[in-house]
């Protein structure tokens, strides 16, 4: 297999480590990449039987084409009209050229908050490991927000938004009766990926409100750190995560 930077970070390794997988199959670190070169993944492998089963869907496609950009575009959307929604990406229109490339890649997400063990539980509903839950997930008491529990790490950037939101004067763009918390170990869909709350790493704000695309609450979040699920191509207003380190 070939690591991601990050993911060779977070497990401390280089050429000729070994992973173990939870079904007892082995790997061999073959080579260190720059994340961008296997698209923010955590690792990557050649064709196998493994590898066809573990990832069944394609999630995107690498395309040249002649003429303009814009024609390119309407023609790209007129081909899955009746599939779903599409975006078009080019070099240097994104830090990383990959599926889902609205949020960080899910080994930044470890890297931040940390990388715990977890088990199926009801639903969509995950045990997560006990120590690491003690050791990172806490009860915050905010202003605008109230008491729930979250992340510490991702508690003063969220301090520093909801104080920016009221110095503002902007604290009525908050409705706290739709706050629908922080921290939820869960797994988005059927396909088993892990939401970001599961690592108490997102919010959700004014859940089912106009207000929760209001674009002085979301310019607000992003100096903050957090990206809004408002634009996805499925999308989630209201939810906002971790992006990156604030800049206000």
């Amino acid at each position: 297999m070939l690591l991601g930077a990050t993911s060779a970070r977070i497990r401390g390794l280089g050429v000729g480590g070994r992973l173990e997988l939870i079904d007892g199959t082995r790997l061999v670190v073959r080579a260190v990449v720059d994340d961008g070169l296997i698209g923010g993944g955590e690792l990557a492998l050649v064709d196998s039987p493994w590898a066809s089963t573990a990832v069944p869907t394609d999630r995107y496609m690498l395309i040249q084409y002649d003429g303009a950009r814009a024609t390119f575009d309407l023609a790209a959307a007129a081909a899955v009209k009746n599939d779903g929604a599409v975006r078009v990406r080019a070099e240097g229109e994104t830090p990383i050229l990959r599926h889902a490339d609205a949020v960080r890649p899910q080994a930044v997400i470890k890297e931040v908050f940390g990388e715990f063990i977890y088990q199926p539980h009801e639903g969509r509903n995950i045990h997560r490991e006990a120590e690491w839950v003690v050791q990172n997930i806490i009860e915050a008491d905010l202003a605008l927000l109230g008491r729930f529990k979250c992340h510490r790490n991702l508690v003063p950037d969220l301090a520093g938004a909801m104080a920016e939101l009221i110095a503002l004067g902007l604290d009525v763009l908050i409705d706290r009766e739709r706050f629908r918390g922080c921290d939820d170990p869960r797994v988005i869909g059927d396909d088993g990926g892990l939401s970001r709350h599961a690592w108490g790493a997102a919010v959700d704000l004014n859940f089912g409100l106009e207000i929760a695309s209001d674009p002085r609450l979301i310019a607000v979040m992003e100096r903050w750190g957090f990206t809004s699920g408002h634009d996805w191509l499925s999308p989630d207003p209201g939810h906002f995560e971790y992006y990156g380190p604030p800049n206000p």
